[in-house]
C-alpha cells in the first residue's frame, strides 16, 4: 500500500505494547505524505492508530 504513494518523506512505525514503546524506520521506504495516503492506512489500521 505505501508504494502507491512513492515519495521522499521517510517512514516511521511506533509500535505500542503497554507502557513500551518502539519507533521503526521501514529501510528505503519513502512516500508522499498526502491526504489519500492517511486516508489510505486509516481504512487499513483504523483511525485511532493513525498519527500525523
Amino acid at each position: 500500500m505505501l508504494s502507491s504513494h512513492p515519495g521522499s518523506a521517510e517512514v516511521h512505525v511506533k509500535l505500542v505494547n503497554g507502557s513500551r514503546a518502539t519507533l521503526l524506520r521501514l529501510g528505503p521506504t519513502r512516500v508522499a505524505p498526502s491526504t489519500a495516503l492517511m486516508a489510505d492506512l486509516k481504512a487499513l489500521l483504523g483511525p485511532a492508530a493513525v498519527a500525523g
